[in-house]
């Protein structure tokens, strides 16, 4: 097992290294242990003692590095949990120094002078910090509550019960040579289970998978190591597969990673996607002849099948990796690049600047803090005046989220809306602003402001798709007793346009007696017949519309498109309103209602509560 392990090329992790650590140890602790037993009769005293001595200092060893393999499988080997490592570190040191001079004062063990063995007034006390340790390496994955492979949580207390009851029965019939067997059995049981090498490797290319890079990157970030990558992805595999077939177009991949690997040296090669690979360089002097060879490689005609094509690979270079904080911050700043570099030249190395790198940082940061906001129930509204054009009175407002994190202060809508939407919490988010608005409904003096109508609220994709989300905001605004005609839900052109799915689903929030708003119409397909599937009674014209009327063409287009949505019942809000000009233009088309920074910004609950008794006051005048 230990010849087949160390002669096939291992993934430089600290798995790994630590089960090599196993396996020679394991050799040198058995070969030891049975050299002892023939030297007892052939060597002189000192020797023995020595060898003696180094059988047990080998099992401690053994029994330690089972223990810290352990910890590393289980995702506890890290500064947070630095306190086993330690305290592992000490009870061997000690043991290591009762060991080590017993060969002057015979605590632990003695020969007499027939060299017959004996046993110290200490030799008990030895197996004391063993099975300390054992005892550790048993509890550990339980105590870490692993959720990887469920034979992963069991391997390693078996490992660790079969060598203790071997050095138990060894204890009492010394003869029998039980602690090389169990050790044996222990390292097959991992070899088999945990050290396969086939789940750390991509299966079609053999190259390291992605699972096996972030681990990997995980475990340099918590050593603060770095070392420069390089993200290659094959331009047009979609095209290739169509033309030549998708058997050609994976035999392409297959040898685009063999390519990778004959350039690669002393450098990591990962599958990152289907056609993307990324270079771990560790070889970092020569990391500038690298992306020479690899671009000289780039310029020779591609063949593999029945194809022949001039390969083309979009790649960048991360330099430093060091601040990021997880593999997955990583993963991030590599999507970022990725998306920012769609369009650049191909077979061409760019370096990731340090903008980019922080922006993703900053991202993961805003994640964690939107997180932290929902789970204190902290997201907050500030609410948008919507002004009826006729009576210039505060009519309407818009509620919209607000997020003041004590790490990071105020974050803008822009940069958390997309985190939320992207991470699935947006849902949790709406259900914190219906909350919100119900609580602004109920507790404000409404009743003294007769021509305030309705509070609206964003809806997202994934609120609308999902009819149990309805009924969750029905619940809460129900649990307030507030009437549904105070609130109105907007949803964008383009969720309109979804077909079956979304009509079925608002009809949760529809026949309970709420209003639908069409959001931010013109910015899409302008596609009137989203305005006819759905029973909205709003629709709210893009600023992006209005703000492109600068002559009368564009204007009768305008007015007409009012005309089209007031003839199929619906009132329209001018979104956007910055500007006297532009509210000459809303009001010329004939917008019922206007919104924009002319009349106000988002306020807070209270101001906006100030507001509106400003707003009346001055309408009496």
């Amino acid at each position: 097992m230990a010849i087949h392990y160390f002669r096939v090329k291992r993934f430089p992790d600290r798995k790994n290294l630590m089960f090599g650590l196993i396996l020679a140890f394991s050799i040198l602790t058995i070969g030891t242990n049975l050299l002892c037993h023939y030297t007892i009769d052939t060597a002189s005293r000192t020797i023995n003692i020595l060898l003696f001595q180094a059988v047990f200092s080998l099992q401690l060893i053994l029994a330690v590095l089972l223990f810290f393999y352990a910890l590393t499988i289980c995702g506890l080997f890290n500064r947070k949990h630095a306190w086993l490592t330690v305290i592992t570190t000490v009870l061997s040191l000690a043991s290591l120094v009762m060991i080590t001079t017993n060969i002057v004062n015979g605590w632990l063990f003695f020969f007499d002078k027939d060299m017959n063995f004996y046993r110290g007034f200490m030799y008990e006390l030895y197996f004391i910090p063993f099975e300390i340790i054992l005892i550790g390496s048993f509890a550990v994955p339980f105590i870490a509550l692993h959720d990887g492979n469920t034979t992963d949580n069991l391997v390693i207390p078996a490992y660790s019960i079969i060598v203790a009851i071997c050095i138990t029965i060894q204890y009492f019939v010394p003869s029998l040579i039980l602690s090389g067997l169990g050790v044996m059995i222990g390292n097959t049981l991992i070899y088999l289970n945990i050290q396969n090498s086939g789940k750390g490797t991509d299966p079609l290319t053999s190259v390291y998978s992605r699972e096996a890079f972030t681990k990997y990157i995980d475990e340099l970030i918590m050593e603060k190591k770095s070392y420069p990558l390089i993200y290659a992805d094959i331009v047009g595999t979609s095209t290739i597969n169509k033309t030549f077939g998708e058997t050609n177009g994976n035999m392409m991949i297959s040898q685009v990673a063999a390519m990778l690997c004959g350039l690669s040296g002393k450098n990591l090669i990962f599958r990152y996607t289907g056609d993307s690979f990324i270079i771990l360089v560790r070889d970092t002097q020569h990391l500038n002849q690298f992306k020479d060879r690899l671009l000289g490689k780039l310029r020779s005609r591609f063949e593999t099948g029945t194809m022949s094509i001039q390969l083309q690979m979009r790649m960048f270079c991360i330099m430093d990796t060091t601040k990021e904080t997880s593999s997955e911050s990583l993963t991030r700043t590599i999507e970022m690049a990725e998306k920012a570099l769609r369009n650049a030249q191909p077979n061409t190395i760019p370096v990731i600047n340090q903008e980019m790198a922080d922006e993703s940082q900053r991202t993961t940061e805003i994640k964690k803090a939107l997180q932290r906001a929902i789970d204190n129930n902290s997201i907050e509204i500030f609410l948008q005046p919507v002004i009826d054009n006729k009576t210039g009175k505060v009519a309407a407002a818009e509620a919209l989220a607000r997020i003041s994190d004590p790490l990071l202060g105020l974050i803008r809508p822009m940069d958390f809306i997309p985190i939320a939407e992207e991470t699935g919490m947006i849902s949790s988010m709406t259900l914190q602003v219906v909350n919100r608005v119900c609580m602004f409904l109920k507790s404000a003096p409404l009743d003294c402001y007769r021509d305030f109508k309705w509070v609206s609220i964003n809806l997202s994709i994934s609120d609308c798709l999902s009819r149990a989300q309805g009924e969750k905001i029905c619940n809460i605004i129900s649990s307030y007793g507030i009437n549904p005609s105070k609130i109105s839900f907007e949803i964008t052109e383009t969720m309109a346009t979804i077909e079956k799915v979304l009509p079925e689903n608002l009809k949760v929030l529809t026949e309970k007696g709420y209003t639908l708003a069409l959001d931010d119409f013109g910015t899409e397909y302008a596609n009137l017949d989203s305005a006819l599937r759905l029973p909205f009674s709003l629709a709210k014209l893009d600023k992006s519309v209005i703000h492109i009327v600068h002559n009368g063409n564009r204007m009768k287009i305008l007015k007409k498109m009012v005309e089209v949505f007031s003839d199929l019942g619906l009132e329209t809000v001018a979104e956007g309103v910055d500007s006297q000009e532009i509210v000459n233009i809303a009001t010329s088309a004939g917008a019922r209602y206007l919104q924009g920074f002319f009349y106000s910004k988002p306020l807070p609950v209270n101001v906006f509560i100030n507001y509106l008794i400003s707003n009346k006051e001055q309408s009496k005048q």
